[in-house]
């Protein structure tokens, strides 16, 4: 799970990141403090769910809301969940209805609201992830869809996704990992391999009820 915060005070930032990391010790948090900043990493990163503040100080004439916008008209992000932060309720109407965020946080807000949040998101109907983020081993990010991916192999160090693309070797995912990120169409046959099910083809039945020997 990635975790976008944009949020243009650092001690606030930095604050709500240890809160989320202790909470979601498995997520990864990635902090912005500008918004051309926080453009381009969700450019080059696919982001699971991002955290905006909607104030982000004087010296930008952005906002988290203009920010939401620009993003909800990119394809891969039009559904993302987007839980605002604000401090005026007025604001809350255009983040619904507008930009129809997720869920929203009123300042000042505490741990409990945090993690209240968190827990509305994944338990939420919408909520789904279909995809894996690794990075080979050329330090590049790649998002693998699990339809993508035939099967999962490890291989001395290294853990090594294989597609119809191509494969993709890296070298921070183990097996065990692997398996808890992926759904359950993903099975580990062999202390080197998963694989995904809906690759697999049945025998058919006469070839199965055969005698002969191959």
């Amino acid at each position: 799970m990635i975790l976008l915060l944009l949020e243009d005070n650092e001690n606030q930032a930095l604050a709500l990141k240890e809160v989320i990391a202790e909470y979601k010790p498995d997520w990864s948090v990635i902090i912005s403090y500008t918004y051309t900043e926080a453009m381009k990493i969700c450019t080059e990163r696919t982001i699971d769910l991002f955290l905006l503040d909607i104030e982000l100080g004087d010296d930008c004439y952005k906002t988290g809301l203009d920010f939401a916008e620009e993003i909800r008209s990119r394809k891969r992000y039009s559904t993302i969940p987007i839980i605002f932060i604000t401090a005026y309720n007025e604001q809350i109407f255009r983040a619904v209805n507008a930009i129809h965020c997720f869920n929203y946080i009123i300042k000042p807000y505490n741990r409990s609201s945090i993690h209240k949040a968190i827990d509305d998101f994944e338990n939420s109907v919408d909520y789904k992830i279909d995809y894996i983020n690794i990075r080979d081993s050329n330090g590049v990010y790649y998002t693998l869809y699990y339809k993508d991916i035939i099967y999962i192999e490890a291989s001395s160090h290294n853990t090594i996704f294989h597609t119809p693309n191509g494969a993709f070797t890296c070298s921070r995912h183990s097996l065990t990992n692997t398996l808890d990120e992926l759904d359950n169409r993903f099975v580990r046959v062999h202390k080197k391999y998963i694989i995904n099910c809906d690759y697999v083809k049945r025998e058919p039945p006469a070839l199965a009820n055969s005698s002969l020997i191959l």
